[in-house]
């Protein structure tokens, strides 16, 4: 069975096709198209003209993907930058028009649920993980026994309100209840910002999946990785090896941001994982 996921998350838009056999996945194609679809949504409210054409013909993109490889099943979730804008309703019955897509605008609390579910099937030994998936607009946290939420910042939002540290307590206050037992976990990342910290970490030239899958990191190796990135220009940054170019604008914001959370919860390193959302609705689309 051929199975497809489109997530349009709020600062690209991703695509993978599998094909299920008998107790793994075999990957048949992956797309990803910067759509920055969150930037403007803070200050206005709601989705920008040049977003929502960017993701439009994203989409027409991925639908000739989908129908090269006669997918079976297939599902379109939207994450935060959808949740929260005044016209993501109407843009999304737009989305079906054009493109002939059902969207799925999802909650923040399903969205934790799914890329744990994701990251748990492809890191099984990790011991009791704490899933934090770093976002364009918001960031989910997940543990089984403790949490399921979803906190309004992300990389894309952290760059365009030049995130404080008295702010970032502030957002991460509904987690100081639990912080004692967070604090116990294995922090387990995902999410544009982490896997691209592990690329940089790798010196990748070319993004390997296998490589970036499980790879720890301290606060030290961040820091270190986020000092130097801010001593380089925007020109400069788009050239790092292991950084998507798309993503040089928003990374220095993103890694902040981590090393915030790293910081609120005592987490001395964080673990690495390339599986996420997409992973966790294949999982569902399979049963």
């Amino acid at each position: 069975m051929i199975l497809g996921v489109i997530d349009i998350g709020s600062h690209s838009c991703r695509l993978k096709i599998v094909r299920q056999e008998s107790n793994h996945w075999v990957s048949l194609w992956e797309g990803l198209e910067t759509t920055r679809l969150m930037q403007g949504v803070s200050d206005s409210g709601k989705l920008t003209d040049v977003s929502m054409a960017n993701t439009l013909q994203a989409l027409r993109d991925f639908k000739q993907q989908l129908q090269r490889f006669t997918v079976d099943r297939f599902r379109v979730v939207a994450t935060s930058a959808m949740r929260e804008a005044q016209n993501a309703k109407d843009f999304a019955v737009h989305i079906e028009k054009e493109i002939g897509f059902q969207v799925d605008i999802i909650s923040g609390e399903e969205e934790a649920a799914l890329s744990y579910a994701g990251m748990r099937a492809l890191l099984p030994n990790i011991p009791n993980p704490l899933l934090v998936d770093i976002g364009g607009g918001s960031t989910e946290f997940y543990h089984p026994d403790w949490i399921q939420t979803s906190l309004k910042m992300g990389a894309v939002r952290a760059s365009e309100v030049h995130l404080t540290s008295e702010q970032a307590r502030q957002i991460l206050a509904p987690l100081a209840p639990l912080k004692m037992e967070l604090s116990t976990c294995s922090l387990v990342g995902c999410g544009g910002t982490v896997t691209s910290l592990a690329a940089i970490f790798h010196h990748m030239t070319v993004y390997n999946r296998e490589q970036i899958q499980g790879t720890r990191l301290s606060q030290q190796d961040i820091q270190t990785i986020l000092e130097h990135l801010r001593r380089l220009s925007l020109k400069e940054r788009q050239a790092v090896p292991g950084l998507q170019p798309q993503r040089a604008e928003v990374i220095v914001p993103g890694i902040s941001w981590l090393l915030q959370i790293m910081h609120f919860l005592q987490a001395p390193n964080i673990t690495v994982s390339d599986a996420d959302l997409r992973e966790g609705i294949l999982i569902q689309l399979g049963k």
